[in-house]
């Protein structure tokens, strides 16, 4: 961590923070957006440099189903496996991210 650097609890009520839904709210506590695979500053589910076709690369990209264990950018739910399809999949967290009803919405990345 840099000298200058500021450490921001995110979970803090009082913080404040500007645009427009800059954190996800759940159980009383603020984190970040996830689903930000490419880390380009937008959470995207379709068109150009999405973040969902990464996950289906980093899996081999012919099988929607397989998956990949380990610690990648990819794996958005933490829990140490990459996955396109089924319960607990990475790609439904860029969905809900975005909104979870309009594939073609966009997330912008917001600092507080």
């Amino acid at each position: 961590m840099a000298s200058n650097a500021e450490v921001v609890n995110m979970t803090q009520g009082g913080l404040a923070l500007y645009g427009q839904d800059p954190m996800k709210v759940q159980s009383n506590r603020r984190a970040m957006w996830g689903g930000d695979v490419n880390s380009d500053g937008a959470v995207l589910y379709t068109g150009n440099n999405n973040d969902r076709d990464m996950i289906l690369m980093s899996i081999g990209s012919v099988v929607p189903s397989n998956t990949v264990s380990g610690y990648f950018t990819e794996d958005l739910n933490l829990d140490g496996v990459v996955k396109y399809t089924g319960v607990n999949n990475d790609r439904d967290i860029i969905l809900q991210c975005i909104g979870g009803v309009t594939p073609t919405n966009v997330r912008f990345t917001q600092a507080p």
